[in-house]
């Protein structure tokens, strides 16, 4: 199935209720599992902690895009750790208001929420100083183009963190077992495509980024593809339910196929942690 931006917009309307609901409030990403964590809340923490640590350094005067924002918890834990102003854009109105409320129940100032593709985002050239991608990356079909928008934003010097899953190698559709769990990822969670590695490292050179930082960490994000499969097994027959009900939006049932598939799609490949820079005029980091 062909993925546009529209239907990425009308997942995330129609399932951020469900996410909040059966997953989490505190987030929609996955959890970064350290010894010794013992619940999803703890382990999205950690991974909101772990996005401000590969921010560094960040503070107040600076400001960071949050490029597929989400429901803007990550953004206020970050505006509330850091005091940097924070722009939230995301393509689903429904997350816009409900990262504008949290924001204004944090109490802080600086941080906004609009709804709009962070790759063609309208912003003004080297408007911000820190760009994040948290698990947004792969919702966006055309990724070198994506990855230019991000330079064209970021100032000179600044810093931009990627963190997604990808492909160790692209899947070949003769491989009917690799091609139905990359099928299952991409029609379940809408995502245009899922990019191999050293693709993304091919344009991240293109666009005149320099890495700073490439890590797999996916044996910390392995136990939330376990705990993710669980829930889908115990949720879809809820699912069903609603859907012959018509009370659930059509992506529900293909959302909770995938995630009964999780632990063997990330066989597929590995969350990486990417952190950028943009060099100077003089050639300097």
């Amino acid at each position: 199935m062909e993925v546009n931006q529209l239907q990425v917009r009308r997942y995330y309307d129609g399932m951020t209720f469900f996410y909040r609901m059966f997953y989490s409030a505190a987030g929609m990403h996955y959890g970064v599992w350290h010894k010794g964590t013992r619940t999803l809340k703890k382990a999205l923490f950690n991974h909101k902690r772990t996005m401000l640590t590969a921010l560094q350094p960040l503070a107040a005067g600076d400001h960071l895009l949050d490029a597929g924002c989400g429901i803007g918890a990550t953004s206020v834990y970050i505006n509330q750790h850091s005091g940097c102003a924070v722009t939230g854009i995301t393509l689903s109105p429904v997350q816009v208001a409900l990262a504008s409320h949290l924001a204004g129940r944090s109490g802080k100032p600086g941080m906004q929420f609009v709804t709009g593709d962070y790759a063609n985002s309208g912003f003004a050239e080297q408007s911000f100083s820190h760009i994040l991608a948290s698990e947004s990356f792969c919702h966006a079909p055309d990724k070198p183009a994506a990855l230019k928008e991000m330079a064209r934003l970021l100032k000179p010097g600044g810093k931009v963190v990627i963190a997604d899953f990808f492909l160790n190698e692209p899947v070949n559709e003769s491989d009917s077992s690799a091609h139905t769990l990359y099928q299952a990822f991409t029609d379940g969670f809408m995502v245009p495509n899922i990019a191999a590695h050293r693709d993304v490292c091919e344009w991240i050179e293109s666009a005149g980024f320099a890495i700073m930082e490439d890590k797999d960490i996916s044996e910390l994000v392995a136990p939330t593809a376990r705990y993710i499969r669980r829930l889908g097994l115990l949720t879809l027959p809820f699912g069903y339910l609603l859907h012959w009900l018509r009370l659930a939006p059509a992506e529900l049932l293909p959302h909770l196929k995938c995630c009964i598939l999780q632990p063997e799609i990330m066989k597929l490949g590995a969350y990486r942690l990417i952190v950028l820079t943009l060099p100077d005029a003089g050639g300097n980091d």
